[in-house]
């Protein structure tokens, strides 16, 4: 189908001639596309939360994935933070002859580039997984990968964070992938590069994560860097039906703040 078939379906409010939307945006539901839950830290700073000016709809601002026999994942982006992530609303929507049937709506933050979006089951709740990514330029070691999950709650996607057992944040729901980043040292300079692999399970999702710490000298640019450390870790996160408990921080907020 046309974009803008999806737009008028998903998007009070738009303007089929011009492709505005309302800021903020408001879903097929009549609410108004906001994330409550926290994005990049349990509390997120002020350049986490800035948002770019608004621009009309295109055809950029559309992802649908198949999800089943005639009934499609479909995440219409209104809005792009600054820090290179975007948000809209996203729906279960089913093809019933003629007509488009929603069936689940709500919001998602993520990636925006090469975006996948899939449900997965974990307990007795459906997850959904927007897999993308942010490049700062062309070059590919500027880009980072990584995974929203948001659960299905009835009918609606609901934003919500990590906890610990007693409830208290632990962190954002999601998963870094790979990612890597570097800083300047006296000598020279250290990359951290994280990747990570996340599996779904019966009752719980198990992530798999392992960070290597190189130091180049900036002295013998033509030796290769030396492997200063490498870490490794599994944690695992308990789906319930109201929280998703998990067992501790990434190891990439561990390792980066420990140095």
């Amino acid at each position: 189908m046309e974009p803008a078939t999806w737009f008028a379906l998903l998007v009070r409010g738009y303007d089929p001639r011009t492709g505005a939307v309302t800021t903020p945006a408001v879903d097929c539901t009549g609410t108004q596309v906001r994330w409550d839950a926290p994005a990049a830290l349990c509390v997120d700073g002020a350049v986490t939360r800035t948002l770019l000016p608004a621009r009309p709809l295109d055809a950029h601002d559309l992802v649908v994935a198949p999800y089943a026999e005639n009934i499609q994942l479909v995440w219409v982006i209104t809005a792009r933070y600054a820090v290179g992530d975007a948000l809209g609303p996203v729906a279960i929507v089913e093809r019933k002859g003629p007509d488009l049937v929603v069936r689940a709506a709500g919001v998602l933050r993520a990636y925006r580039d090469r975006v996948k979006l899939r449900l997965e089951k974990v307990g007795p709740t459906e997850i959904l997984v927007a897999e993308g990514e942010r490049c700062a330029r062309s070059d590919a070691s500027t880009c980072h990968r990584g995974a929203r999950l948001v659960p299905l709650r009835g009918a609606r996607f609901e934003p919500e964070a990590l906890v610990s057992d007693a409830g208290a944040c632990v962190s954002p729901a999601w998963v870094d992938l790979s990612r890597e980043e570097t800083e300047r040292l006296d000598f020279g300079r250290r990359r951290f590069q994280l990747a990570a692999s996340v599996a779904f399970e019966r009752s719980l999702i198990r992530i798999d994560e392992e960070i290597l710490l190189h130091d180049f000298d900036a002295s013998k640019p033509a030796t290769p860097p030396s492997l200063v450390r490498r870490a490794h870790a599994d944690r695992t996160i308990t789906v319930s039906d109201t929280k998703m408990v998990a067992s501790g921080q990434s190891l990439w907020m561990k390792a980066v703040n420990a140095e």
